[in-house]
């Protein structure tokens, strides 16, 4: 995937963000991405940072029975804009 034209790994962050992702418009508006695998987080920022994207990585731990969570956040308007022209959401639900 990471080394697939720009169609498909967008389409493959697509289905990343359909399943695991969401969008917040609560006090500050901001879309996200987690998963307890910091290495898939830091492939979406990279993969993010190609397509002109910029985002910040999040991390905690909400109880100490469960894994680290780690989230790729994406935050000003203008970075939400790229990700909605980009990427966006196909699920029905999250479609904005």
């Amino acid at each position: 995937i990471l080394e697939s034209s720009s169609e498909i790994r967008t389409a493959f962050l697509r289905g990343l963000y359909d399943t695991d992702g969401t969008f917040v418009t609560k006090k500050s508006k901001r879309v996200s991405f987690s998963s307890t695998s910091e290495k898939i987080v830091n492939q979406v920022i990279n993969q993010l940072g190609l397509l002109g994207i910029g985002c910040y990585k999040t991390s905690w731990l909400k109880d100490p029975k469960y894994k680290m969570l780690y989230s790729v956040v994406i935050r000003s308007n203008e970075n939400i804009i790229k990700f909605y022209n980009k990427i966006s959401f196909q699920h029905p639900l999250k479609k904005g």
